[in-house]
């Protein structure tokens, strides 16, 4: 529109000039008055109307971005105050947003989670193993869903469900991971239920590989 302005300002100028050079070389130049006012007039409603089209396409963009601006709030509250807790990490999983009820379930508060490693709030010795998992989501579709062991900043383990998905770019490349990790409670018979499950599944894999060592 700038640029629309500009040209529209020199086009003015070089008929003022055409105006100028016929006066000097007319002995009657009193004539070519009422056409350069003429000129002039016509100029100026141009200017007009052009000034008038970028007020209404400015005034038109300052409405879109205030709508937008109030969307954007919308979808931040949301994010924010959900009752799940929700995460957006790397594809690596490096979290780059954490709402409020993600940092509770952590035990700490959303800007400390910033930047970590979401395997960080994972059982230590299962670590890898979760990190093994999210490498895996790089070629998964969907949304995928598991159980495991996570851990409070210096708390307690417990069992979660975990719902992850993908965002992937143009080109398909992994751009972020969405999460929902819920709390599992579970009565006490049914972790000695999950206990003596986990434990037999341990002891038949030690069975397999000592066999496999036969």
């Amino acid at each position: 529109m700038k640029q629309l302005l500009s040209q529209q300002i020199q086009a003015m100028r070089q008929r003022m000039q055409l105006l100028y050079r016929s006066a000097n070389g007319d002995s009657h130049q009193q004539d070519l008055l009422p056409k350069a006012f003429e000129e002039l007039d016509y100029a100026l409603e141009e200017l007009q109307t052009l000034e008038m089209e970028i007020y209404q396409q400015q005034t038109q963009l300052l409405d879109i971005r205030e709508q937008l601006e109030a969307e954007r709030q919308t979808y931040q509250e949301l994010f924010e105050f959900a009752p799940a807790s929700y995460l957006i990490t790397s594809p690596a999983g490096a979290i780059h947003r954490a709402n409020r009820a993600a940092a509770t379930l952590f035990e700490t508060v959303e800007k400390f989670m910033i930047g970590r490693s979401l395997a960080l709030f994972v059982p230590e010795g299962e670590r890898r193993a979760f990190r093994d998992q999210i490498m895996r989501l790089r070629t998964l579709d969907g949304i995928q869903e598991w159980e495991a062991h996570m851990q409070p900043w210096g708390g307690r383990p417990f069992d979660a469900t975990i719902s992850v998905g993908i965002v992937r770019g143009k080109l398909g490349h992994p751009r972020a991971l969405r999460w929902i990790i819920k709390k599992i409670s579970r009565t006490t018979e049914e972790h000695a239920q999950r206990d003596g499950h986990n434990a037999e599944t341990e002891r038949r894999a030690r069975n397999d590989n000592a066999k496999g060592y036969a």
